[in-house]
């Protein structure tokens, strides 16, 4: 019984300790579940970007496709007539290396779109009276006025980028880059520090005034964010490398959810079978030596008592024969009995007969 006492302590302790890890599991399970699930609202956010790319030779992100879509077909406009400025912009062969600081200091830029100066009134309108759901930068392009481009720095960002040969729009955006991104490139930091406007290779920008910013925020080899280039094969490939990235990680979390769900399922049988034992609070409910005594004493018994049956079922089976055969008997003895009192009755004719036979020749002699 000290024993009982002392398993229903280490019961209760081991069903704590389950209760524990099961609260912990499902902790973990709900963690990984969110991760789960937004690692795949991601992934399957990149394979609509991906399908998109392939569908266009644009780097432009779909959510700023989609919304200069809705502006065409609102307008009935053609999408090429209205390019982002990154559509007609890329960075030199030969200058690829400058790639990732030219893909940040541009972004917003090339996001930009480019309206021509005849469709202005139409789209200004248009963006006026529609909830865009989203941001947009637009250019009115003007028609073109000859005039001479700025002087560029011997080192200028400039030289690095390529307009589009045969935009309509490729004379405004010369003059429009050569205005707004005619920052020295510099290869060191005394330059740097030297220039007025300026940008390193690692991204760092000079401003006039002593203004300077370098956004670490996103790497600035991540081709995802690239948006320049009138081909975006690279920018496919990237894609798909990180989409393959992100399959990995989700086939990860899925394994580990499955782990999880296993676990936690043996942790709740474990407390089933702990709930039940908690059942016998009293030893005597487990004592089981005189419940199987009492079962032995009740089996011997029970076989006694089929043996006295049995031995009842004999008797009772020759007292059944016996009386049989005593009703049998008594049936011959009256057939008996039946027979001879025919018979004493013959004896008893005959016998009167035969008196009379002789009372009759007695009194022939007489006569």
């Amino acid at each position: 019984e000290e024993a009982f006492v002392r398993q229903r302590s280490e019961i209760n302790q081991w069903r704590e300790a389950a209760e524990e890890a099961e609260a912990r599991i499902q902790n973990e399970l709900n963690e990984v579940g969110v991760a789960f699930r937004q690692g795949k609202d991601e992934y399957d956010q990149l394979q609509a970007e991906i399908a998109g790319l392939k569908s266009r030779v644009s780097n432009i992100d779909e959510k700023q496709i989609a919304l200069r879509r809705r502006l065409c077909q609102a307008l009935s406009l053609a999408e090429e007539d209205l390019p982002f400025a990154g559509e007609l912009l890329q960075v030199r062969e030969e200058e690829k290396d400058w790639e990732g600081a030219i893909e940040r200091l541009l972004h917003g830029f090339g996001l930009s779109l480019l309206v021509p100066d005849r469709d202005y009134a139409r789209v200004a309108q248009w963006v006026d009276q529609t909830h865009l759901r989203g941001r947009l930068v637009y250019f009115r392009v003007r028609e073109a006025q000859r005039s001479e481009l700025p002087t560029l720095h011997p080192d200028s960002l400039v030289r690095k980028l390529q307009v589009k040969p045969d935009s309509p729009c490729y004379e405004w955006l010369e003059r429009e880059v050569a205005h707004r991104f005619d920052l020295a490139c510099c290869e060191t930091q005394e330059q740097f520090r030297r220039e007025k406007r300026a940008i390193t290779r690692a991204g760092q920008i000079k401003a006039p005034g002593e203004r300077h910013e370098k956004d670490d925020r996103h790497r600035l080899d991540d081709r995802r964010r690239y948006v320049l280039g009138w081909s975006n094969a690279e920018k496919i490939a990237a894609l798909e490398k990180e989409a393959g990235r992100q399959e990995q990680q989700l086939a990860e979390l899925a394994g580990r959810i499955s782990a999880l769900q296993q676990e936690q399922s043996a942790l709740k049988e474990r407390l089933s079978t702990l709930s039940k034992l908690d059942e016998y609070r009293d030893f005597r409910d487990l004592d089981w030596q005189p419940v199987a005594l009492s079962i032995a004493r009740l089996e011997d018994e029970k076989r006694q008592l089929e043996a006295a049956s049995d031995l009842l079922a004999t008797l009772t089976a020759q007292l059944t024969a016996l009386e049989e055969e005593l009703r049998e008997t008594e049936k011959h003895l009256d057939e008996r009995k039946d027979k001879r009192s025919k018979t004493e009755e013959k004896i008893s004719a005959a016998e009167q007969l035969q008196q009379q036979a002789h009372d009759l020749l007695g009194q022939a002699d007489e006569a």
